[in-house]
């Protein structure tokens, strides 16, 4: 069984590049008299959430020895993974496997105004992304990288979600998943990258929008 990493983060490690990112989701760093004034607004509802803010995750690496990439499907450890997206991939450039999970808390709006719990949305969509971030930048200290692959994305379908937990086990990090195959809470995600050589060309990008129902 292949031993699985706990991400140790911290959440302040990840405060520029979730900046970054809520506001380019939000659209309001594009500058002018209204939009600053909602930036402001914005970046005060965040900073009273920064001490509630935890970043979690976890992964596991399988050697290429580990995995089978055939066309559409990849094997590991007896669970199959079925996405077209993988047929763009030249098998003999991929050196492994790295299945992951991440997941920000602290993002619970509830009786909040609709403008901030849009604003809170957006702020835990860019925390989990940059903790994603933050986790790809320590992997490709050790190996090229493979763009992510995941359930609702890069035409993966959500059912993969639940083969993944097999892997992983989301609950030893407090992560439960839904009958529908979302992990709780919400503001998570999983996949899959791999470690390629130089020779690794990405699929195409439009792609990735692919939720993989088709």
């Amino acid at each position: 069984i292949m031993a699985k990493m706990r991400l140790l983060i911290n959440r302040n490690e990840c405060d520029e590049i979730a900046e970054k990112l809520f506001l380019e989701y939000s659209g309001i760093g594009r500058g002018g008299k209204r939009r600053e004034l909602m930036k402001k607004k914005a970046f005060h509802l965040r900073d009273g959430l920064l001490d509630n803010i935890h970043a979690t995750g976890m992964y596991a690496y399988y050697p290429e020895q580990e995995i089978e990439l055939d066309e559409r499907n990849l094997m590991i450890e007896g669970r199959q993974f079925c996405c077209s997206a993988f047929e763009q991939i030249d098998s003999s450039c991929v050196k492994g496997a790295y299945v992951y999970v991440v997941s920000v808390k602290g993002f619970d709006m509830n009786g909040e105004t609709a403008i901030n719990q849009l604003y809170g949305d957006l702020w835990g969509t860019a925390y989990v992304e940059a903790v994603r971030c933050v986790l790809r930048n320590r992997l490709q200290q050790k190996n090229l990288l493979s763009v992510s692959f995941g359930p609702g994305f890069y035409c993966m379908p959500m059912e993969e979600m639940a083969e993944i937990d097999t892997l992983l086990f989301f609950k030893d990090i407090g992560l439960t998943l839904s009958a529908s195959n979302m992990i709780i809470p919400l503001k998570s995600c999983a996949g899959i990258v791999f470690a390629v050589d130089e020779k690794y060309v990405p699929p195409e990008a439009a792609c990735k929008s692919c939720n993989g129902n088709h």
